[in-house]
């Protein structure tokens, strides 16, 4: 729901509403599998293809056609919501259209590069999130679920009607629809390995809030749910950089400077964890309910290094290079290995042993991309300055002095130790690309 819902949310709902809203959360994470792989199937085939060269009325008739095919599917959730009474699956319902549909243009932008069409629907969907949760919070100060989980649904369908004006007076696109079930047909068969492996994706990203909630209470799922909020606040810009990443990666495959793109990242996903202590100030002072989380919060941030990488370079690889089969190998054998992980360390009871079993399952899907995307050794200098800063930040964070001493300590060792290990990498890149 945005940052600042992130931190204001939470502020003003009791921790059993806060739960119920995470849950629908929870369940948006997946309503992609209700695409059946239509939309990944358009991302795929028209990724690197410009926009002007493509049929304009072709790409409306599959686009209207996805409409009506998420229609049905939302009749029969709505359905299920009312038999069993359960409101949650009922806003869920309701959010399938409008979530989807609203990817579906994404997707389009995203594989065709017209990433300013892209931004500027963002920028329309987020900043009416925004405004609807200050309005809330705020003006209003209302503690129910339900209007929170409303703002996904209406700022999505904002999103949606912005699109329709894009697609049709910007882009000129022809309004004309043909209904064609053979090419509908083909989308879902060319997309659905990317969406079994975006489901196991999500499962990986997910998989332990699941764990979370079935093992443990309501009231520990909350605690565990607020951490992943935090940790999704640099996500979403890592999950940015990811999916503008696939194009120039569907262009070049040149290794030397992949690998000089993923120190960088290694370098950024450092610095991001060092977000921690800026957050740890503002939990401590302003939502002190939720200073429990800090612990998980702190393990979690350990993983951006890995995570950005992964997202950024690894995971589009496989796309970008056809390999559809190795990517859905790849993230299936690491769902597989998260749920091992998160049931064996969740029986020790403790909330924070489903953060590290997360967190080991970066570090061994990291090592296994390496190998089998790439076909690269990792570098000893790579794993030394991730054991250093890594050690460094879990040393700092789980420290009891003061927590904005430690911020500056970690910022002034991570900086010296990265000019320590790739000071001639940075300054040769940064002469390269300055000339």
């Amino acid at each position: 729901m945005g940052i600042l819902a992130s931190f204001m949310i939470p502020m003003v709902v009791s921790i059993d509403s806060y739960a119920q809203i995470k849950t629908y959360s929870l369940y948006i994470s997946y309503i992609g599998i209700l695409s059946l792989g239509y939309y990944d199937g358009l991302y795929m085939r028209y990724g690197g293809v410009d926009f002007k060269s493509i049929d304009k009325q072709k790409l409306n008739s599959e686009i209207v056609g996805f409409f009506g095919m998420q229609f049905a599917i939302t009749i029969v959730f709505a359905t299920i919501g009312l038999i069993l009474g359960d409101t949650v699956i009922l806003l869920f319902s309701i959010s399938i259209i409008p979530v989807n549909v609203f990817t579906c243009f994404k997707r389009v932008y995203q594989a065709t590069g017209i990433f300013s069409y892209y931004k500027k629907s963002m920028l329309v969907y987020s900043l009416l999130n925004m405004l609807f949760t200050i309005y809330l919070v705020v003006i209003v100060r209302n503690g129910n679920y339900i209007l929170y989980c409303m703002i996904t649904i209406v700022a999505s369908v904002f999103a949606v009607i912005y699109n329709f004006y894009i697609f049709y007076f910007r882009l000129n696109a022809n309004s004309r629809v043909t209904i064609n079930s053979r090419l509908y047909t083909r989308n879902i068969r060319s997309g659905y390995l990317i969406l079994v492996g975006n489901l196991a994706v999500n499962a990986i990203y997910g998989i332990d809030r699941w764990f979370a909630k079935i093992f443990f209470s309501n009231t520990e799922f909350a605690y565990y749910s607020f951490a992943v909020s935090m940790l999704n606040i640099i996500m979403v810009l890592i999950q940015s950089v990811g999916l503008t990443f696939y194009n120039y990666l569907s262009k070049t495959k040149d290794k030397g400077t992949i690998n000089e793109i993923k120190n960088i990242l290694i370098f950024l996903g450092v610095l991001s964890s060092g977000t921690y202590f800026g957050i740890a100030i503002i939990v401590n002072k302003f939502i002190g309910t939720y200073s429990n989380s800090l612990g998980i919060i702190s393990i979690s941030f350990a993983a951006y290094p890995f995570i950005i990488v992964i997202n950024t370079i690894f995971l589009n690889w496989y796309k970008a290079d056809k390999k559809n089969g190795k990517y859905l190998t790849s993230v299936l054998f690491m769902v597989i290995l998260s749920m091992i992980l998160d049931y064996l360390f969740s029986r020790s009871g403790k909330l924070s042993s489903i953060a590290i079993a997360t967190f080991v399952s970066f570090v061994l899907w990291y090592i296994y991309c390496e190998y089998d995307a790439l076909r690269m050794k990792i570098k000893l200098k790579e794993v030394l300055y991730l054991l250093f800063s890594e050690g460094l930040f879990l040393f700092l964070a789980s420290s009891q002095s003061d927590i904005i001493m430690r911020g500056a300590i970690y910022y002034l060792l991570v900086l010296l130790i990265s000019v320590v290990f790739y000071g001639k990498e940075f300054r040769n890149l940064f002469c390269k690309y300055l000339k």
